[in-house]
């Protein structure tokens, strides 16, 4: 509890005071009009009043200043709450920000003093410098008491015996090293007392208490801070491998689509975080026949870049326009299943397009279909054959698919992102909705502007749940 103003006992006691004369004159007026009062009795009454009224002015007045003397001399620090609250209040405490907050609005109040500093060492943040709390306080000041104090030296230390009395200029009046295991990990500095009083010896056992908590505050905010600081050292480093993963994949990817006279081409490639898993490519290997490739590689970030990388040297060394699809696929699955740097599976999907025979064949190893052929009048044929992921098996035999193309037919290539997006309601986008984009375009839209612009629809505020890609053939 702050200190009371004993002024306060003089105003209250004198108002006090006057009310009793007030009473007491009334009371003779009175008696004065009842004629039955005699003029004696009326003296002998008002002075009996006067009497108690001023008996009792200074016996109020001697119990507030009282109250108030033991509260301003004898009980500068509020002990009993301090001694309750202060640890509760602490308890609460788990960063830096809070610390600081707890010491300004809860704490300093408790101390009654001018001012309340707190330095917590550097080596208890894992930052470059000591960390300071304190409003108009000179840093350097207090940095450089705080490094000129021994690591043996204990207990409070008082400016006004000429000790630091660049402090004591600063209105510090003491300053309690923290310590943790014998080490100095920070500096509590008090100003002097608001009654002006020396710090008495039960205060400063109460400050060297209190000092105590505050230094075990701040070893439990260090390990958090350092937690918080690994985490962010380690997104930093996946943000950084990410960075790394999308531009190697930039690279991978082609930087164009094929031309050819009779197809458009289009691709719709939507990352779910900064590097995707997806790898697509295409194969020029005359003007009317085009080869695509389509890969969904399990995993993210650096290894699936890394995967990205092996399987493009791969495809690209040993892509033959003389094979077969289901020839080129069986070769490419000998050649992963031997290659101990890939550790995973490969869902593929690989397609010849030749527009000589208006004829595509392929081989489709992506789970969920991956492939289709949408006619114009809406009606669409999955594409499905083929076998199991590339790799699995040293030896796989792939079936091969052949669909005739016509004049408005689309061909759509994709990995399994996009039909499976939920929305809130946790409902899949799904093949329909994909189909009904396409015929419901728009005569300004290209097809995946189209596709993109009625997933985000479906998506809504859900979180995009995996990399999507979508290579569009539209035979004209």
């Amino acid at each position: 509890m702050k200190a009371l103003d004993p002024k306060f006992a003089r105003y209250f006691s004198f108002i006090y005071f006057l009310t009793f004369l007030l009473l007491a004159f009334s009371l003779s007026y009175f008696l004065h009009l009842d004629k039955r009062v005699s003029y004696t009795s009326q003296i002998l009454i008002v002075t009996i009043i006067a009497f108690v009224s001023g008996s009792l002015y200074l016996s109020l007045r001697r119990i507030v200043l009282f109250s108030i003397f033991k509260f301003s001399t004898q009980r500068d620090f509020n002990y009993l709450e301090m001694g309750i609250e202060v640890p509760k209040l602490l308890s609460n405490v788990v960063q830096v920000e809070e610390l600081e907050g707890c010491l300004y609005d809860h704490l300093a109040p408790y101390f009654l003093v001018s001012k309340i500093a707190l330095l917590v060492d550097k080596k208890m943040l894992g930052t470059k410098d000591h960390k300071l709390f304190a409003p108009s306080a000179n840093l350097s000041i207090i940095k450089d008491m705080y490094e000129s104090v021994s690591d043996r030296q204990d207990g409070i230390i008082f400016f006004h015996n000429g000790l630091f009395p660049e402090l004591l200029q600063e209105n510090f009046e003491l300053a309690v090293i923290l310590r943790s295991k014998q080490e100095k990990i920070g500096l509590l500095l008090l100003g002097k007392k608001a009654s002006k009083a020396e710090f008495k010896e039960l205060e400063v056992n109460t400050i060297n208490s209190i000092a105590i908590q505050i230094a075990s505050t701040i070893d439990r905010v260090s390990v958090y801070e350092k937690i918080k600081l690994d985490h962010i050292i380690q997104k930093e480093k996946i943000d950084y491998e990410y960075k790394i993963a999308r531009d190697i994949q930039e690279k991978l990817l082609p930087a164009e689509l094929p031309k050819i006279k009779k197809v458009d081409f289009d691709v719709l490639f939507e990352p779910a975080r900064e590097a995707s898993g997806d790898y697509y490519d295409f194969f020029m290997f005359s003007e009317n026949k085009v080869a695509i490739v389509l890969i969904d590689i399990v995993g993210k970030g650096i290894p699936a870049a890394f995967t990205m990388i092996n399987l493009k040297g791969i495809i690209h060394k040993n892509i033959n326009p003389n094979c077969s699809a289901n020839e080129f696929m069986a070769h490419l699955n000998s050649l992963l299943y031997a290659d101990k740097s890939i550790q995973t599976f490969v869902p593929t999907f690989f397609g010849i397009v030749d527009l000589d025979d208006y004829k595509m064949t392929y081989v489709n190893t992506i789970g969920n279909a991956g492939a289709l052929i949408l006619k114009s009048n809406g009606e669409y044929q999955l594409l499905d054959k083929g076998g199991f992921m590339l790799g699995a098996s040293e030896e796989s035999d792939y079936e091969e698919g052949v669909v005739t193309l016509e004049s408005g037919d689309r061909i759509l290539c994709y990995t399994d992102g996009v039909l499976d997006q939920k929305n809130q309601d946790k409902e899949e986008f799904g093949i329909n909705r994909v189909i009904n984009a396409l015929l419901q375009k728009s005569s300004f839209e290209s097809d995946m502007q189209a596709l993109y612009a009625s997933y985000k629809e479906h998506k809504g505020s859900a979180i995009q749940s995996d990399d999507i890609t979508v290579i569009s053939l539209q035979i004209k």
